[in-house]
């Protein structure tokens, strides 16, 4: 088991869906979202685990369509 801190980042490839709530996010706060958009050389976008459960959380659920590119979070060790 990894014991993983709320505060650590990790790393996810967003879908067009994930992108969709993410802007939404930042632009409902009067906020650029490309301002908090930090995207790797790779196509990660790396963000703390509790920004990424504040964003995305709601739209976590049976049948939603998909955020993250195959499911995949990447933690502190493999990041």
């Amino acid at each position: 088991m990894v014991q993983l801190n709320i505060n650590d980042y990790v790393k996810v490839k967003l879908t067009e869906g994930g992108y969709e709530v993410f802007n939404d996010y930042y632009n409902n706060l009067n906020l650029d979202p490309d301002d908090y958009l930090f995207i790797d050389d790779d196509g990660w976008l790396k963000i703390q685990l509790w920004t990424m459960m504040n964003i995305f959380g709601s739209s976590c659920y049976t049948g939603c369509f998909q955020l993250f590119e195959g499911n995949i979070v990447k933690i502190k060790e493999s990041i």
